[in-house]
């Protein structure tokens, strides 16, 4: 609409390519430091025709990887990156991945997908307290032995966490897990009995 009120109308052509489906990447959050745990990211598209497909890493918009260049018959397929590059591992942040693929009516199709990197240990420490209190550097999970008996306990956000235990306490370890499947250094208290 004008602001003269005139209602104006204009058509372009349009044209639509369903040579590239679905593409996916997992795990989502990628931790490729080869500790066994989430170091591969699994990528996966489909093809409908023929064609040389190249993968992107970006940045902020700007070039980080290309983990691959190749030619694929039509079908679904799936590759795997450890995260590596010519200047060495990715580093930790978030990205875009984009599959480009060569369609001979429309020219070049992408899809991006994001996903992240951490591929860092979580920390945690023991606090001077009575009970069992720690201090924790991001959100995850906490694996507590306490003379021999095993605690889980899930944490929401960074900070100091409190774990509750009727007994002694006299040897405790803890190991911290994040979300990317990272572990801290176990940590060990030990305290003699009647110390407190």
């Amino acid at each position: 609409r004008t602001p003269a009120g005139a209602e104006v109308q204009k058509s372009v052509p349009l044209t639509v390519s369903r040579m590239l489906g679905l593409v996916a990447v997992e795990p989502a959050l990628f931790s490729p430091n080869e500790d066994g745990r989430n170091d591969r990211l699994s990528v996966s598209f489909g093809l409908s025709v023929p064609s040389a497909v190249g993968v992107r890493v970006t940045r902020e918009g700007r070039w980080v990887a290309s983990p691959l260049t190749a030619t694929y018959a039509p079908g679904l397929h799936t590759f795997e990156w450890n995260g590596m590059r010519a200047a060495g591992r990715i580093k930790d942040g978030d990205y875009s991945l984009i599959v480009e693929a060569s369609d001979a009516l429309v020219g070049p199709v992408s899809v991006a997908v994001p996903f992240s990197v951490d591929s860092t240990a979580p920390r945690v420490r023991f606090l001077p307290a009575r009970g069992i209190r720690l201090e924790v550097n991001e959100p995850g999970r906490l694996w507590v032995r306490i003379d021999g008996a095993r605690v889980e306990r899930e944490v929401r956000k960074a900070g100091v966490v409190r774990v509750r235990w009727n007994g002694a306490a006299s040897r405790v370890r803890v190991v911290a897990e994040d979300a990317a499947g990272n572990r801290s250094k176990p940590v060990v208290r030990l305290r003699r009995p009647g110390s407190g």
